[in-house]
Parts: structure tokens; C-alpha cells; sequence
């Protein structure tokens, strides 16, 4: 079943991001602090790193937008990233889309139950820092922030 999210970001502004699972579909969210007995925690592969980097949109580095995005995501039994859901914004509707992107491309070793790989979710934190500069040709409103998510996502559809 395919339904919509609708994320409130930046006070009253809104996103949709489109989802193909409902909530009550999704695996159990794990603590990787204090994971039940006989599991691991999905881990990063040797030699990668987890970040925003090289996402960072730029609207955002133009006004100076920084902050923490925090996301749910499930972590496939093949480690792969799939039903990223925003659950605290950093403030910047174009910063918790490019969060949520970013994540989404993200690749682990999977979680495991007695040594057998299992899904799981995971709470992830993306932080990004403010840019010392400002362009004085991005609009830096509300409504240019959304604008330029709304930009975002249009990519992500392919529109």
C-alpha cells in the first residue's frame, strides 16, 4: 500500500514525502545502547563513513543553514536503507529532506538475531553546520526554504 506522510518543517510550512509502508508494517526500532540478548546492532562497513557529506543543498550553504535532523530508517536484512520518516526537524525544510536523502543512500552491515541477519529501525542524527557565507541572490524566507525543498523532491521524483 502506497500512502503520504505529510512532515511539518519550519513552523507552519509542510512537506509530503511519499511512503510504501504504513507504520505498523515496519520492524521493531532498536536501541544499538542496550540491544536484547542474542542481537547485534547493524553496524557501518569497515572503511565507510556515515555523513551529509556532498549532499549539503545549496540553498542551504547560501542562507547559512545549519542544524540536526534526526530520522527513523529501516536497516534491510541486506543492510541496505529503506522508509526514512523524519522525526525532529533541524528547522530547514530543504536541510530535513537533504537529511533524509543522504541516509537513504547510507549502507550497513545488517543487524542480527543468533547470527541470523534481521530488519530493524534505527534512530540516525545528521548534523549539519552553518556556512560562514550568505548569497545575497538565495531567498532565505520560510517560503524560499520550502521552495527549495519542494525543488528537492521534485529531483527525487524525477519531475
Amino acid at each position: 500500500m502506497r500512502c503520504t506522510i505529510g512532515l511539518v518543517l519550519a513552523g507552519a510550512l509542510a512537506v509530503s514525502i511519499p511512503t510504501a509502508i504504513l507504520a505498523e508494517d515496519l520492524p521493531p526500532l532498536v536501541n544499538v545502547l542496550a540491544m536484547p540478548a542474542g542481537m547485534t546492532p547493524p553496524k557501518v562497513p569497515r572503511g565507510q563513513f556515515h555523513s551529509a557529506a556532498g549532499f549539503y543543498p545549496k540553498h542551504a550553504a547560501d542562507c547559512a543553514e545549519g542544524g540536526r535532523v534526526i530520522v527513523e530508517a529501516t536497516i534491510g536484512t541486506d543492510g541496505s536503507v529503506t522508509n526514512v520518516q523524519l522525526m525532529e526537524s533541524s528547522g530547514f525544510a530543504d536541510l530535513d529532506v537533504d537529511g533524509m536523502v543522504a541516509v537513504g543512500t547510507w549502507r550497513y552491515e545488517p543487524a542480527t538475531r543468533d547470527g541470523n541477519p534481521v530488519a530493524v529501525r534505527e534512530r540516525v542524527a545528521v548534523q549539519y553546520g552553518a556556512t560562514a557565507h550568505v548569497s545575497g541572490t538565495a531567498d532565505c524566507s520560510p517560503e524560499g526554504t520550502k521552495a527549495a525543498a519542494d525543488t528537492l523532491l521534485a529531483a527525487l521524483r524525477g519531475g
